[in-house]
């Protein structure tokens, strides 16, 4: 059998130079805003976890903390990302 072709294989197509630029705004709009409402404990969970890409216990391990403090701030940081994303998307 032949190997699928790009349009067979489900791949998303590349976004356009404007979609991307529109992508990066919101990513940096995003991140100002997590910095602007963190606590400094919170931004050094966004970082280690968001930036860095350490699991839970590892962050928490680097802060000197339980694994759960790390799981709330999680919680508490996607639910801003929610939010921001929730009133930057354009109105239908």
């Amino acid at each position: 059998p032949s190997a699928p072709s790009a349009s067979t294989r489900g791949n998303a197509a590349t976004p356009s130079p404007e979609q991307a630029a529109i992508g990066r705004d919101l990513l940096d709009g995003l991140s100002a805003h997590l910095i602007a409402e963190l606590p400094e404990r919170g931004q050094l969970v966004l970082k280690l976890v968001y930036e860095d890409h350490l699991g839970p216990a590892e962050a928490a391990k680097v802060m000197g903390v339980k694994t759960q403090v790390v799981y709330n701030w999680q919680h508490k940081i996607r639910g801003l990302s929610r939010a921001f994303l929730a009133d930057a998307a354009p109105a239908a």
